[in-house]
């Protein structure tokens, strides 16, 4: 009897299929194309704002998000866009952004999701650099929470 046929009659001696070829269902979607961009919008505006950290961050952030709470995407399918956007050159965060976003929403769906996630911190990093650049004009020396952010700017 060779490997698999022994463990073909193991797991029918379970009582159990074959887990290698289960393959996780997500519920049923019945929403409208709108109320799926909508969805878009609200969660990756959400985590655009609050998100922090590395890409290895937004990753985790995303799985918790999308696999485990929102049911939009299962376990395998986070898996191989994982390991697509990985391949990708760039920030893979940005690529799993646009992924997500494509199978929820379609095309519009996945430039939507990455406007959103992007837009917060290029909105912050325009005003922290507006600020900085225009203190300097204002005063002689720089005020000390500028000097403390430009440190921090500079280190991270």
């Amino acid at each position: 009897m060779s490997l698999q046929q022994e463990e073909q009659v193991e797991l029918e001696l379970l009582g159990t299929e074959n887990p290698k070829t289960e393959e996780v269902k997500l519920p049923e979607e019945n929403k409208s194309y709108a109320s799926r961009l909508k969805e878009v919008l609200f969660y990756f505006g959400y985590l655009g704002i609050f998100a922090f950290g590395g890409p290895q961050a937004h990753i985790a952030m995303f799985y918790t998000t999308f696999v485990e709470k929102l049911h939009w995407i299962n376990e395998k399918l986070f898996t191989e866009l994982f390991a697509l956007a990985s391949a990708l050159p760039g920030p893979t965060s940005s690529q799993m952004t646009v992924a997500i976003g494509l199978t929820r929403a379609g095309y519009l769906g996945g430039i939507l999701a990455i406007i959103c996630f992007q837009l917060p911190g290029f909105i912050g990093m325009t005003i922290a650099g507006l600020t900085i650049s225009h203190s300097s004009k204002l005063f002689k020396s720089p005020p000390f929470w500028v000097a403390g952010l430009l440190n921090g700017f500079i280190a991270g």
